[in-house]
């Protein structure tokens, strides 16, 4: 049964989990965030998440695209706002 109290704890005990994942982050190298990155594309085709990946890539191309362009002042009238 939930009560205000349950829940509580229940966001307490997320809190903390939340905190101990983003604290490991942080202290990880960044050879082994690379490594992880390598190990997770690697795994796409077994998974079949190479179609998946294809139809996302345009719209990830795009979405780069205007942030390039908006560092490097070349964006016009573009703003932030604009990206979705």
């Amino acid at each position: 049964e939930f009560n205000i109290k349950t829940v509580n704890d229940m966001k307490a005990h997320w809190e903390l989990v939340n905190a101990a994942e983003q604290a490991e982050l942080q202290s990880t190298l960044l050879e082994r965030k690379l490594s992880q990155l390598a190990t997770l594309m690697d795994s796409a085709e077994p998974l079949g998440w190479t179609e998946a990946l294809k139809a996302e890539e345009a719209e990830v191309r795009e979405r780069w695209n205007r942030l390039r362009a908006i560092s490097n002042g070349q964006a016009g009238i573009l703003t932030l706002s604009h990206i979705p």
